[in-house]
């Protein structure tokens, strides 16, 4: 109970002051005010590349309590929480209480991607517990509920994150190893997985499909090169885990040759380790940007193995209590440090506080970035989002009926009919989009259309603001 009251004081502190990212807009605007019909040509505009299970979840919630800032980070707060529970279920199995906690909170205070994820708007959370799901359901004995439910964890995992269907398979291969090895039952068990996939298949792949035909989805490759350094830096630990494992063999002097945990969570460990290593070298060989360390927080759950196992080798439970109060101490300032640092990173990333001085009322505000479009939409102001073709528009359109997409070559046109509506408009600039602004003042000028600079905004997504008016 400690462990959780930490964990979600944490997770509080992070989000209090964090807005709404590009991605968690992109959830609300996914999942609010839709009716079912449109909900399913949001989830196949290829916009947002993830499957549906999710959104479908918070388009429940969404149509009973009505969206939020608080309520899309509670939903994937809970799951976090879960996550927690869940994993102190399969470890308390192998290991005595005091170990599992020990480990547990070692590994997840030295994991900056749970510390973000745990309250994020996005399926990562909850994608998360179902994998652990599937690894408890995988260690009890074979039934028929068992069997149901291994069929719909199956079916849920992938629906939620596309990568999930890799844990799936990684695991139910190694659980089915095991068996095999130790003279245990699983045909069952591998007909269960497989039937969880085919539905998956057939309910969810279509929406893969349709996604990966998208204009949108051809972003997604030669981005840039894939560096090696990736795979080391999964979790974000790559800093903090050295030290801690260091630290824990340092305080070490006793020994212990038995290793406490099972045969079955090696087996699980490693199906979970060999996830991000083969995801790597097919992203880096196909040379695609798809290799991003929150994709693999199910494989924190190495890390935890990995801990229970360096704590039962060297007996560090039953050294002097002092050694190990030093290392909570420890373990607790670089929480502390990554929370801390969070929360002021993320203090300053709402450029929209730096937009209030600025009067938009009900004019139209045009830029060529997503992520201001998404904020402003959300905040109610009439923006409108310049994208590179009409193919793309209708895509967006498809997406939200409440984002404005106006092709660029419709640009300049719309600009001029605006301008006969309304005294002003306004133009936003973003250092994040590829945009030539000189050719566009040009361009202004070009169509009788008064540049007026209201000065450099300071923020990291935005350069200026343009009031733009009519001769």
């Amino acid at each position: 109970m400690y462990l959780i009251l930490v964990f979600i004081f944490c997770a509080i502190v992070i989000n209090i002051n964090k807005p709404l990212q590009m991605d968690e807009l992109s959830t609300f605007f996914h999942c609010s005010s839709k009716s079912y019909h449109e909900l399913g040509n949001a989830n196949i505009s290829g916009v947002n590349m993830i499957p549906p299970s999710y959104f479908y979840l918070m388009w429940g919630i969404d149509s009973l309590f009505g969206l939020n800032k608080i309520l899309m980070r509670v939903v994937p707060l809970i799951f976090g929480i879960l996550s927690i529970i869940i994993v102190f279920v399969l470890l308390r199995d192998q290991v005595d209480d005091k170990t599992a906690i020990f480990s547990i909170f070692t590994v997840f205070t030295h994991c900056p991607i749970f510390l973000f994820s745990i309250c994020e708007a996005r399926p990562y959370s909850m994608y998360f517990f179902l994998v652990l799901l599937f690894i408890y359901i995988s260690s009890i004995k074979e039934n028929n509920i068992v069997f149901f439910l291994c069929i719909i964890i199956n079916l849920l995992i992938p629906s939620t994150f596309y990568f999930g269907g890799i844990y799936c398979i990684s695991i139910c291969a190694m659980v089915c190893i095991y068996r095999f090895i130790n003279n245990l039952p699983f045909l069952k068990y591998f007909v269960s997985s497989t039937l969880g996939w085919l539905l998956f298949l057939c309910l969810s792949f279509p929406t893969f499909l349709s996604q990966v035909n998208s204009t949108y989805t051809s972003h997604l490759k030669n981005i840039h090169h894939i560096h090696s350094s990736a795979l080391f830096s999964l979790q974000g630990m790559q800093v903090y885990f050295p030290i801690t494992l260091a630290i824990l063999v340092l305080i070490s002097f006793k020994r212990n040759n038995s290793i406490q945990v099972g045969l079955f969570y090696t087996f699980i460990s490693t199906s979970l380790l060999l996830v991000p290593i083969i995801t790597f070298l097919i992203c880096k060989f196909f040379q695609f940007e798809m290799f991003q360390e929150r994709y693999f927080i199910p494989s924190t759950f190495f890390y935890i193995i990995f801990y229970c196992t360096i704590i039962h080798r060297f007996q560090l439970i039953r050294i002097k209590s002092s050694f190990i109060n030093i290392h909570l101490v420890y373990c607790f300032l670089v929480l502390t440090y990554l929370t801390s640092s969070y929360a002021k990173a993320f203090s300053y990333d709402d450029f929209s506080k730096s937009l209030k001085p600025i009067q938009f009322n009900d004019s139209p505000v045009f830029t060529f970035s997503r992520r201001v479009a998404f904020q402003l939409s959300y905040e109610n102001y009439s923006a409108y989002l310049i994208v590179g073709d009409k193919n793309y528009s209708n895509h967006m359109i498809s997406f939200s009926k409440h984002l404005n997409p106006i092709p660029l070559d419709e640009f300049y046109s719309t600009l001029n009919q605006m301008l006969n509506d309304f005294d002003q408009v306004f133009y936003v600039s973003t250092p994040w989009v590829n945009e030539n602004l000189n050719e566009i003042k040009r361009r202004f000028s070009a169509n009788s259309i008064i540049i007026n600079d209201l000065g450099i905004i300071k923020s990291n997504q935005i350069n200026s603001v343009y009031s733009l008016s009519k001769y």
